[in-house]
């Protein structure tokens, strides 16, 4: 918050907003892809409070928050990021990248 967003970090913004919509069922299904792997260690999920067979549209009801943020990192590259807190994964939370138009999912 040292300056106020110049034009490139808010059409970063603007297209990850838009892209957000544009591929939320993309963007469920990765989150879903991950809410299965975390899925196959039941006592974490049981720990979690996350039951282990949920559908797909059951894991909706199971996120804390989700965000958009864009950032300029010290080489001076604008840097998009969609962020989900999953209550399965309450540490480190699931960042998602679109890289020339394609959802990226860091592994597990």
């Amino acid at each position: 918050m040292d300056a106020p967003p110049d034009e490139e970090l808010l059409r970063e913004a603007n297209e990850l907003a838009a892209f957000v919509a544009a591929e939320y069922d993309a963007i469920l299904d990765a989150v879903y892809e991950h809410y299965l792997q975390c899925a196959e260690d039941r006592w974490w999920m049981k720990s979690c409070g996350v039951p282990r067979r949920l559908r797909v549209d059951q894991v909706k009801c199971y996120l804390r928050s989700r965000s958009i943020s864009v950032r300029r990192d010290p080489q001076g590259a604008v840097r998009g990021t969609i962020y989900i807190n999953p209550q399965w994964e309450p540490e480190h939370g699931i960042d998602l990248s679109v890289v020339s138009g394609r959802l990226i999912r860091p592994p597990l």
